[in-house]
C-alpha cells in the first residue's frame, strides 16, 4: 500500500541543468530591463527599493562575485543577453567592499560588489499562465 501511494505522489518540479537553458541570445539591439530591486546609488552606497519579479518565464539565477561598479552593469547585460533574457531582477548587490581592507581605495584595491540576478523571458501574451 505505501508503494502505491508513493507511486501517485506528486510530480516534483526540478530546477532545469544549464545545458538546457535556452540557446537563444538576444541581440545588441534589444534594450535589457532591470528594473531593481537592488541598484547602485551615484555615492556608490547599494539602494533597496521593493519591487514584485516580473511576469514571465524565469531562466535563471546568476551570480558574480568582486565586480567594480563599472563591470555590475556590464555584466548583467552580457549575461541576459547570452541567456536569451530581456528582463532582469536584481535579487541582490552586495558592497561596496574592498579586496584589501587594510589598504584605502585605489586603483589596484577598487570598491567591488557581488551581485546576484534573476534572468526573465516576457509572457508573449497575456493568456499565457505557463
Amino acid at each position: 500500500m505505501l508503494l502505491l501511494l508513493t507511486g501517485i505522489g506528486c510530480e516534483v518540479n526540478r530546477a532545469q541543468p544549464l545545458e538546457s537553458n535556452s540557446t537563444k541570445s538576444v541581440s545588441a539591439d534589444e534594450a535589457i530591463e532591470t528594473p531593481g530591486p537592488y541598484s547602485i546609488k551615484p555615492d556608490g552606497t547599494v539602494a533597496y527599493q521593493s519591487l514584485p519579479r516580473p511576469n514571465g518565464h524565469l531562466l535563471g539565477t546568476r551570480f558574480s562575485n568582486g565586480l567594480t561598479r563599472d563591470q555590475v552593469t556590464l555584466w548583467i547585460d552580457r549575461t541576459a543577453r547570452n541567456m536569451g533574457g530581456t528582463r532582469v531582477y536584481v535579487r541582490s548587490i552586495v558592497g561596496p567592499y574592498l579586496l584589501d581592507p587594510e589598504e584605502p581605495a585605489s586603483e589596484t584595491n577598487p570598491k567591488t560588489y557581488d551581485v546576484m540576478i534573476e534572468v526573465w523571458e516576457p509572457r508573449h501574451n497575456e493568456l499565457d499562465h505557463s
